[in-house]
């Protein structure tokens, strides 16, 4: 089972991954090892080859199994919350990240994914039109993660969601925040000045 789950790796690894042969020996070491303690890690990367070939559908069904009680539940869970919103289901990943936040803040604050299931709540929730849920979630990332990486991408799509509220001068602070060294600063500005009319 160890040489099946490390084939699949190295194959995942390659400088060109050949990700067909990283399918099959997951799928090999799922049907010939099937009590195998690395089914679940498995399971988690032969969903996110899925997902990024842009096979939504199938990328769940492994994704779904890996266990409630396993430490790689919470990345399973936000690669399914990914597959959703990709999938131009917006609501369904909005309800995803929040359930995969709301457990982690309880369990694992310090988890990576805590913040940024937090994150993209809100902006599912403002993919689904949900645009005084999608500002209150990002303001609440905003207030609680002040120096994350991704301060830009939320206080910018928090604009965007205060701008569809007619909200502008909020909307205007929130552009305006989003670091001058941050890659979308001038997106910001030219979305600040359009409220500004």
């Amino acid at each position: 089972d160890v040489a099946l789950h490390n084939a699949g790796v190295a194959y995942s690894n390659l400088k060109k991954p050949d990700n067909q042969s990283a399918i099959s020996a997951y799928e090999l070491l799922e049907s010939k090892c099937p009590s195998s303690p690395h089914i679940p890690s498995a399971r988690l990367k032969l969903g996110i080859i899925h997902y990024e070939a842009g096979r939504f559908e199938q990328a769940q069904r492994p994704l779904q199994k890996v266990p409630d009680n396993h430490p790689l539940k919470a990345d399973a869970e936000y690669f399914l919350a990914w597959t959703d919103l990709d999938n131009q289901k917006p609501l369904e990943a909005a309800r995803r990240f929040k359930k995969l936040r709301e457990k982690l803040e309880k369990d694992e604050p310090d988890h990576q994914l805590t913040s940024l299931s937090h994150l993209y709540q809100g902006i599912a929730e403002f993919e689904a039109r949900r645009f005084a849920e999608s500002a209150r979630t990002l303001e609440g990332f905003v207030s609680v993660h002040e120096e994350h990486a991704k301060l830009d991408e939320a206080a910018f799509n928090q604009g965007l969601a205060l701008m569809e509220m007619t909200r502008w001068d909020n909307a205007i602070n929130s552009f305006e925040s989003v670091p001058e060294k941050s890659n979308i600063h001038d997106r910001a500005l030219y979305q600040a000045a359009w409220s500004k009319r």
